[in-house]
């Protein structure tokens, strides 16, 4: 797996993600304010196109990804 953000100055901001396998997919269950969040699983919502491809490229507008994309690399062991 590979992860990496871009952050240009004058346009959208990008995550490229690596897959080495078939991805799994959760969607939040009953979100509350301030609570560790929980998650349950789901199936495929993308048609089969994120079991097709391993890489997949997130675009955002410029100021949203940076404080996420922080966040989720410190969750890696």
């Amino acid at each position: 797996m590979a992860l990496k953000a871009t952050y240009p100055d004058d346009g959208p901001e990008t995550l490229n993600i690596m897959l080495t396998r078939q991805p799994r997919f959760f969607k939040e269950t009953n979100p509350q304010p301030r609570k560790h969040t929980l998650w349950q699983a789901t199936p495929n919502f993308t048609g089969g196109q994120a079991s097709v491809n391993r890489r997949h490229c997130l675009e955002c507008p410029q100021g949203l990804l940076g404080k996420h994309y922080e966040k989720l690399i410190q969750c890696d062991p």
